[in-house]
């Protein structure tokens, strides 16, 4: 049977005729476009302040950026602010 198979194999690889042409491929078509990075919703789980439970939290990924900046200017307003003593 290893013969047979072998000899099969043989046959297959010496042919000599040229392969078969393939068909022409229609264009996929394009209705169904991923939007763009900011219109993507994007879903994260998040924890709350004093609680081990999570919740999941979807935004656009222009709010998450948004959010993000605001956070962030939060931050350096608090940490420029002058000491009082």
């Amino acid at each position: 049977m290893l013969a047979a198979l072998m000899s099969g194999l043989a046959i297959i690889a010496a042919d000599p005729s040229p392969p078969a042409p393939a068909a022409p491929t229609a264009p996929k078509p394009t209705a169904t476009k991923t939007p763009p990075d900011s219109t993507r919703l994007v879903c994260k789980k998040e924890t709350a302040p004093n609680s081990r439970l999570t919740q999941r939290v979807c935004m656009t990924a222009a709010e998450w950026e948004q959010r993000t900046e605001a956070s962030r200017a939060a931050v350096q307003e608090i940490q420029n602010r002058p000491r009082t003593n």
